[in-house]
């Protein structure tokens, strides 16, 4: 039985997992869809 997950994989889904939180939960808030991408990399968000 070959059920095994490279661990790569693993931890693309489990980043994958933390961004959808992290991600939809300002959406829900008030709509400001920046603001999730300036939380995770605030370093590459220039200002205006």
């Amino acid at each position: 039985m070959k059920t095994h997950i490279p661990k790569s994989q693993e931890n693309l889904q489990t980043i994958e997992n933390l961004l959808k939180t992290f991600a939809i939960q300002p959406f829900q808030n008030d709509g400001e869809h920046h603001f999730s991408i300036k939380e995770i990399k605030p370093e590459s968000q220039m200002p205006s």
